[in-house]
C-alpha cells in the first residue's frame, strides 16, 4: 500500500497557502464521508458503488490522500464489499487523524 498521505502534493495543490490547505482538507474530509456513506447505501448496486469509489479516488488523489485513493481504485474495479468499505473507512480515519495533527487541530 502507498504511504498514507503525500504532504508535498497537498502543498503543491494549495500553492503553498496554509489557509487553503486547511480549507481543502476540510472539504475533502466532508466529501469523503459523504462518498463512503453513498458507497454503503450502494451495496446492492455495483454501478453506483463504482461511481462513488471513482469520486472518492479522485478527491483523495488530488490532495495527496494516497492510501484512500489506492483503496478507492480497488473498490472502483471490484464488486460492492463490506470488508473493502471497512478498509476505506479505516484509511480515512487514519488520514483524518494525520491531517488534524498536520493542521494543528489534533
Amino acid at each position: 500500500m502507498s504511504a498514507l498521505f503525500d504532504f508535498a502534493r497537498l502543498a503543491s495543490f494549495a500553492e503553498d497557502d496554509r489557509t487553503l490547505e486547511q480549507e481543502l482538507c476540510g472539504m475533502f474530509l466532508v466529501t469523503a464521508d459523504r462518498y463512503l456513506d453513498d458507497m454503503h447505501r450502494a451495496m446492492g448496486c455495483a454501478e453506483t458503488w463504482a461511481a462513488e469509489a471513482h469520486r472518492l479516488k479522485g478527491a483523495a488523489a488530488n490532495i495527496g490522500a494516497d492510501a484512500v485513493a489506492e483503496l478507492a481504485l480497488a473498490a472502483e474495479h471490484g464488486q460492492p464489499d463490506p470488508g473493502r468499505l471497512a478498509q476505506l473507512q479505516d484509511a480515512l480515519a487514519a488520514t483524518r487523524q494525520l491531517l488534524e495533527k498536520h493542521l494543528g487541530r489534533g
